[in-house]
C-alpha cells in the first residue's frame, strides 16, 4: 500500500530535510510514502485538487510572514477531506489554532516525519 502526503510549508529547505529524514531514518517507508510539496496556499489548493487520493495533509501555521494564515485552508480542506491533517509550526499556539480550525493532529517541525508515520499507522506513538 502506498500513501500520498501533501506538505505545505514555504521553507523549501525544510521540505528537503523531511524528504531526506524519511529516506535516511525511515528508509523502509520511502517506497510507501510519496511526499507532495507545496510552498504556497495556492499551490496547496492545486495539489489538493490534483490528488484526490491523499492520505495525509500537513499544514504549516504560517506560510507568508509571521501570521497564522493557513486557518481558512484547514477549514476548506476539512469540508471534503476526512483523513488526518497535521498542524505543524515552531510556535505551539499556531498548532492549537490549526487544530481548532479542523486539523486532527499537531507536531513540531522537528518530529514531523515521525508524526506522519504515526498517523498512517506505520509507527507506534511514543509512550
Amino acid at each position: 500500500m502506498s500513501f500520498k502526503v501533501l506538505v505545505l510549508d514555504d521553507n523549501e529547505n525544510l521540505q528537503e530535510m523531511w524528504r531526506a529524514d524519511m529516506a535516511l531514518r525511515h528508509v523502509s517507508y520511502t517506497d510507501t510514502i510519496s511526499m507532495i510539496s507545496a510552498s504556497s496556499i495556492e499551490e496547496a489548493l492545486e495539489q489538493f485538487r490534483a490528488n484526490p487520493d491523499l492520505a495525509v495533509i500537513v499544514l504549516s501555521g504560517c506560510v507568508l510572514g509571521r501570521q497564522s494564515d493557513t486557518l481558512p485552508l484547514a477549514k476548506e480542506f476539512r469540508k471534503t477531506f476526512n483523513g488526518p491533517i497535521i498542524a505543524t509550526s515552531a510556535i505551539p499556539w499556531f498548532q492549537d489554532q490549526l487544530v481548532a480550525a479542523g486539523c486532527s493532529h499537531k507536531s513540531s517541525k522537528d518530529y514531523l516525519t515521525r508524526k506522519i508515520l504515526e498517523v498512517l499507522g506505520l509507527r507506534k506513538p511514543p509512550s
